[in-house]
């Protein structure tokens, strides 16, 4: 699925290539409610977490009705009671997703595409207090994988003239992001090479167009 992903997003870049005189620049930014998907031994509710994204975009239109559009965003995600009641758990990303657009209509558009996931710090917080002494070993920043991958799905409205897009989206995590290979989470959990969590992320945003 990972090479299926890349695969794509490589396919895409080498159309955007061979037309960059059409290319349309633009900005966005917005916020995001994150979770992760997928169950633990500690069976508790996973919680979700607010955050945001800015970034970049560039639109190539294909014909009349649709586009590629390739982004590079920073953003924020995670969630709380991962493993722990009252943890959590904050990844900051560089999430590039390469969406395919429709428009249904003149500015109404629905996007589609896959999207890699670069992780550039995590950070896990717990209760130490009631924890015992591997816990506090615990070492934060192998918590999560370095490279993740999903697909992103949205809605979105580009205002005719002036350039301002609108969008919403959810991007459907793909793979474990969670690390159970030689850190110090997994050396605690003996559960953790049982947990499969993706991530889950619902953001609205806004951007402009130049």
């Amino acid at each position: 699925m990972r090479n299926l992903v890349l695969s794509v997003i490589i396919a895409f870049a080498g159309i955007a290539f061979t037309n960059a005189q059409s290319l349309q620049f633009g900005v966005r930014g917005g916020y995001n409610y994150s979770n992760l998907r997928g169950e633990t031994s500690s069976k508790l509710d996973l919680k979700a977490k607010n955050g945001y994204h800015i970034g970049i975009f560039t639109e190539l239109p294909l014909s009349s009705k649709m586009s590629i559009q390739p982004e590079i965003l920073y953003s924020t995600q995670g969630a709380s009671n991962v493993f722990q009641e009252g943890d959590e758990l904050k990844t900051q990303n560089i999430n590039i997703p390469v969406l395919f657009k429709y428009y249904l209509v003149e500015g109404f558009n629905f996007q589609v595409g896959p999207q890699v996931s670069f992780n550039t710090g995590s950070e896990y917080d717990f209760n130490k207090s009631g924890a015992d002494k591997l816990w506090n070993d615990v070492k934060t920043g192998d918590t999560t994988k370095g490279l993740n991958y999903g697909a992103v799905f949205g809605l979105g409205y580009k205002v005719p003239i002036i350039g301002i897009t609108l969008d919403a989206r959810y991007a459907l995590g793909l793979n474990n992001i969670i690390n159970t290979e030689d850190n110090g989470l997994g050396a605690v959990l003996k559960s953790a090479k049982e947990t499969d969590l993706k991530n889950g992320v619902f953001s609205l945003g806004v951007g402009y167009q130049f």
